[in-house]
């Protein structure tokens, strides 16, 4: 392996497996066996298929495509640690198929004010608290749910903007095919004219940034051993912290109580195994590898 608006109703169709095979087949995505109700055997496709076709649709205008309110229907299912591997899978797969950024529905449970401060009894609504997002409301609890653990990873390494990439980030193309294993990766959008980067042997200009991260999430039911070829990385362009790519896991069946981020559970120095990541992910599991938002870890 090389390395716009969604509804509720349209991402519940994704849940029940309505998908486009002809879309990006190459990366077989099948269902995390850690949840019965995660019948997503092809959560990734389908996801693939809705952003690419939506995001065709506006390319020509210039327009960014910005997948808003993601998310599931199903309360006791966002309960779940299970529900960190379908945002890892959401957020994949909107990067690879082009979209300019991605916002879950939502991160923190939130009160309504009229008309709806008073709805209760449908859609996760508890007179006026809607309990959607991924940490309770913060005057009640301090706590998190189990896929916070995920979201914030996510939204750490995978390119917004902050002080390490005020201009967000870019996706880097991948290629390549392991079962159950869908991939994606960015790199840090520089401020002015830098260092000149390649992928794939083509050059995708002289403004893009050093660091970079790669997201490996495993949809399977069982562990996956993968290796991720770094094309684009030509690391004599960068710093020495540039170099040194950290590992984060969120592993569903093994989720943090602490309601800390996690932490990194290693690093490696891609000068020293040919460009070449070797990694073994468990079932549900989602690896990144990054530079990018590690400047203060």
């Amino acid at each position: 392996m090389v390395v716009g608006i969604d509804s509720l109703q349209e991402l519940s169709s994704c849940r029940a497996g309505h998908y486009s095979a002809s879309l990006h087949s190459h990366i077989p995505v099948i269902a995390a066996i850690l949840q019965p109700m995660l019948s997503v055997s092809n959560l990734y496709l389908c996801r693939y298929d809705k952003y690419k076709t939506a995001i065709d649709v506006v390319r020509d205008t210039g327009a960014a495509y910005i997948v808003d309110e993601g998310g599931d229907g199903d309360e006791a299912f966002r309960n779940t640690s299970a529900y960190g591997t379908y945002l890892a899978l959401m957020h994949t797969a909107a990067i690879n198929a082009g979209a300019s950024g991605v916002t879950m529905w939502l991160y923190r449970d939130q009160y309504y004010v009229w008309p709806l401060e008073d709805s209760n009894g449908h859609d996760s609504f508890y007179h006026g608290l809607h309990r959607w997002g991924t940490e309770p409301w913060l005057p009640y609890a301090s706590d998190v749910r189990p896929s916070w653990y995920a979201a914030t990873l996510l939204m750490t390494h995978m390119g917004p903007p902050h002080a390490q990439a005020p201009l967000g980030a870019k996706s880097v193309e991948t290629s390549g095919e392991v079962e159950a294993i869908a991939i994606a990766a960015v790199r840090s959008a520089a401020v002015s004219v830098g260092h000149q980067m390649k992928t794939n042997e083509r050059n995708v200009g002289k403004n893009d940034g050093c660091d970079r991260s790669i997201v490996m999430v495993n949809g399977g039911s069982e562990s996956k051993s993968i290796k991720v070829t770094l094309m684009a990385y030509t690391p004599s362009a960068c710093t020495e912290h540039n170099q040194t790519l950290f590992r984060y896991l969120y592993n569903p069946a093994d989720v943090p109580v602490d309601a800390k981020p996690i932490g990194s559970s290693g690093s490696t120095n891609p000068l020293e195994s040919n460009f070449v990541l070797t990694d073994n992910i468990p079932p549900g599991g989602m690896v990144v590898w990054a530079t990018l938002g590690t400047a203060t870890r």
